[in-house]
C-alpha cells in the first residue's frame, strides 16, 4: 500500500472541485489507481466540505447583496427626502412670491403648485405607506383654492392698475 503525501490529496481535491473525474485526477497526479482518489474523496468527505463551502459562499453573497440593497435603499430614501425638501421650499417660495405680487400670477403658476403638492402627497404615501399621514384631499383643495383666490385678486389688481 502506497502512502501519498497530504499535498497530493489537496491537489487532487482542487482538481475534483474543478470538475475532473477520479480517473483523470489519478492520471494527472501520477496516482496508480482511480480508486485511491475515490477513497480519499469519501474518507476526507470532499462532497460535504464542498457543500459547506458553497453554503458559506451563498450566505456571504446573500449578506453582501442585502447590505448593498439596504445601502441603496438608504441612499434612495435620502435622495427622495432631499427632493421633497426642495419641492416644499419651491412651493413655499412660489406661494410667497405670488402673494407678495413678485410673480405674475397665472393659471400656469397654479397648475405648477397643484402638481407639486400632488407629488408631495403621493411621495409621502409611498414613503410611509399610510395615506392618513399625507395631506388630505380637503387640505389640498383648500390650499389650491386659497392660492387660486390670491392669484385672481392679483390679476384683478393688475388689471385695475393698467386701467388707472
Amino acid at each position: 500500500m502506497v502512502v501519498y503525501p497530504q499535498d497530493l490529496h489537496r491537489r487532487a481535491r482542487k482538481l475534483w472541485q474543478a470538475g475532473k473525474s477520479d480517473a483523470e485526477i489519478a492520471r494527472l497526479l501520477g496516482v496508480k489507481s482511480r480508486s485511491s482518489i475515490r477513497d480519499w474523496r469519501k474518507k476526507e468527505k470532499w462532497e460535504k466540505k464542498k457543500e459547506k463551502e458553497q453554503k458559506q459562499e451563498n450566505e456571504q453573497k446573500q449578506e453582501n447583496g442585502e447590505k448593498e440593497k439596504s445601502e441603496e435603499k438608504d441612499e434612495k430614501q435620502e435622495n427622495e427626502e432631499d427632493n421633497m425638501k426642495i419641492v416644499r421650499r419651491a412651493i413655499k417660495l412660489l406661494d410667497k412670491k405670488i402673494s407678495q405680487g413678485e410673480v405674475k400670477g397665472s393659471l400656469a403658476d397654479l397648475n405648477r403648485l397643484v402638481r407639486l403638492k400632488s407629488y408631495l402627497k403621493k411621495e409621502r404615501i409611498k414613503r410611509t405607506g399610510d395615506p392618513d399621514k399625507a395631506m388630505s384631499d380637503e387640505q389640498l383643495d383648500k390650499e389650491i383654492k386659497n392660492t387660486a383666490q390670491r392669484i385672481a385678486s392679483l390679476e384683478r389688481e393688475k388689471a385695475k392698475a393698467k386701467k388707472g
